[in-house]
């Protein structure tokens, strides 16, 4: 018999949740993710199968529901039921007594699976959700606004089927962002950022933005709008802009964070900036193409671009010069292209020869367009014609009502994710940088390309810390006490505990935090810490995050993206300290 040591894995994602908090509009999500690990030794099954099963149940509290009338503050003296405490240990803390705890559970329940939990006599194995399935519709929370005193909570029920088990929680943040600054926010002395120049609307420099839904002004100044693109500290002195085309094919927008990513900036369109709005009468993208001819010549660069035989039209160009310190040898700066030509003219459509043409050229005449395009993907120019459902389709956005349910409220009928540009300049001089879209081949159906507001920079986007993630407060516990009933008892353990940001950077770390579980990892044929019994017996561990009462204006429009989740290991044979994950050659020995 060959002496090795063989792992055969499933490390399967399987997205279970959503819980969204974020201020003024602005989203924040968490998708559970779980993993199970199964090991052979020697040739031999030393563990049998692993089967991690799950199920959860969810709650949201932003005191606007029916749980108002089963919950109350306590009086002077009277022992609160729910007590999350804040940050500092002489801070108010959020308490609460309630009338009637159940009926405050059901009125804050956002989801459950299994619906109404699980039975006392049912098979665990059967009933909960089996890790990898993903015919299992997620649990979503969502939530539109955070306030100081609003919580959120999902209990996790577990099994581990055939086999004691290892688990570790883990976790990690996504994504976070200030999304702009809005008046009190930027007033706030715990603001970490301060805003800019222009008015509320982010109409002038667009540095204030709004919490609206996405909104175009259009026809606004060269200047405004190169004003509306320069990072305040980042280094870009703008000596000159020029603006050629209609007047109505540019423009500033606003609450572009929902659905583009980018929460400002400026527009230029090979029709009308803005029809990129929502339809009128309808909620969401209910026409299928959308064309405004302006009657404007093209563009020597985009003709060229567009290839041989190829004219441009209508063209829209903001060309501006600037200069950047010695020293200084790169731009950078966020854009996102969208086009009514899709699905019909991309790679699979009906048409391919009409795909509008779009470029960002940095000192052009000192090669040709296409060496001086630097909107790329791949090293191809960005269009309708390199990012769809075919190419790059990672990077897409379908939105067209022909074959979509329009998921997006915008009238683009599909568009891109955020893409950046990183090109080279000449440092200590003047440099010209050209941004131009037109029609290619006709003046039909309107494309776009929308520039972040303050991204244009010398130095390369930094992680977008928000005061968000930092103020949001949250703990993790056995909840065991009370099995699974999604409220912290005082003999339950809180075994992490701390800011949001805190909390997931002990959930990131290796395979995350291990938890104890109720065995020891002898009974279970391991080594070291406990490990969870086999079902039928079922566990249970909660998570829960707040924004405690004495906080400002810091977090309005703030958001944040998180993911919680499990990784396990079967008990027998290991000791609790983690596989190392990494192949084996059938000579040697997993470590």
């Amino acid at each position: 018999m060959q002496d090795d040591f063989n792992i055969s894995r499933r490390k399967t994602l399987a997205a279970l949740g959503t819980i969204g908090a974020a201020s003024a509009g602005a989203g924040l999500g968490t998708s559970a993710y779980f993993s199970d690990q199964e090991s052979f030794e020697n040739n031999a099954l030393v563990a049998g199968e692993l089967d991690l099963k799950v199920s959860w149940d969810e709650h949201y509290s932003d005191w606007m529901g029916e749980e108002t009338d089963y919950a109350r503050m306590p009086e002077d003296g009277e022992t609160p039921d729910l007590s999350l405490p804040a940050a500092d240990p002489n801070g108010r803390p959020i308490e609460l007594v309630f009338s009637d705890r159940t009926a405050f559970m059901d009125a804050t329940r956002q989801e459950q699976f299994p619906e109404g939990g699980l039975g006392s006599e049912e098979d665990p194995c059967e009933a909960l959700a089996d890790v990898g399935d993903d015919d299992m519709e997620a649990p979503v929370i969502t939530v539109d606004d955070v306030k100081p005193g609003d919580f959120g909570e999902v209990t996790f029920d577990f099994t581990a089927c055939d086999n004691p088990a290892l688990l570790w929680m883990n976790g990690r943040l996504v994504d976070e962002a200030e999304n702009g600054l809005t008046e009190p926010e930027a007033d706030d002395p715990d603001e970490g950022d301060t805003a800019g120049g222009g008015d509320d609307t982010g109409g002038g420099t667009g540095s204030i933005t709004s919490n609206g839904p996405f909104t175009v002004t259009p026809d606004v100044s060269a200047m405004d709008l190169a004003s509306t693109l320069v990072s305040p500290d980042g280094n870009v002195n703008i000596t000159n802009a020029t603006y050629t085309g209609a007047p109505n094919a540019n423009g500033t927008f606003t609450g572009g964070t929902d659905p583009f990513g980018i929460g400002n900036g400026i527009i230029l369109s090979s029709g009308s900036a803005a029809n990129l709005e929502e339809s009128a009468g309808g909620a969401d993208n209910n026409l299928d193409g959308i064309s405004a001819e302006n009657g404007q010549p093209g563009d020597a660069d985009l003709t060229e671009l567009a290839g041989a035989g190829d004219v441009s039209n209508d063209a829209a160009v903001l060309e501006l010069t600037f200069e950047v310190p010695e020293g200084e040898d790169q731009i950078f700066f966020n854009f996102v292209f969208g086009s009514d030509e899709y699905n019909e003219y991309a790679p699979g459509g009906d048409f391919d020869v009409f795909g509008d043409v779009f470029g960002f050229f940095v000192n052009p005449g000192s090669g040709t367009a296409e060496e001086t395009n630097v909107a790329l993907i791949n090293g191809e120019p960005v269009s309708v014609e390199s990012i769809n459902q075919i190419t790059n389709q990672a990077l897409f956005n379908n939105n067209d009502p022909s074959d979509t349910d329009t998921p997006f409220a915008t009238e683009a009928d599909g568009f891109t994710d955020v893409l950046q540009v990183q090109a080279d300049v000449n440092p200590g001089e003047e440099n010209t940088l050209k941004l131009a879209i037109a029609d290619e081949n006709d003046q039909q159906l309107d494309s776009w390309v929308l520039i972040g507001g303050e991204t244009l920079s010398t130095e390369p986007p930094t992680e977008n810390e928000s005061e968000l993630v930092d103020k949001l407060r949250a703990r993790a516990w056995y909840d065991e006490d009370i099995a699974g009933d999604n409220v912290h008892q005082d003999g339950e353990e809180v075994f992490l505990e701390g800011s949001l940001r805190d909390v997931l950077d002990a959930l990131s770390t290796g395979n995350g935090v291990p938890l104890a579980g109720n065995e020891p990892a002898a009974d279970g044929g391991g080594t070291g810490r406990n490990c969870y019994s086999e079902a039928p017996d079922v566990h249970y561990v909660a998570f829960q995050w707040w924004l405690p009462i004495d906080h400002g204006n810091e977090v309005q429009s703030d958001s944040a993206t998180f993911d919680l989740g499990f990784y396990t290991e079967q008990c027998r044979h290991n000791d609790g300290s983690g596989m190392n994950n990494e192949g084996v050659d059938p000579d040697e020995v997993d470590p």
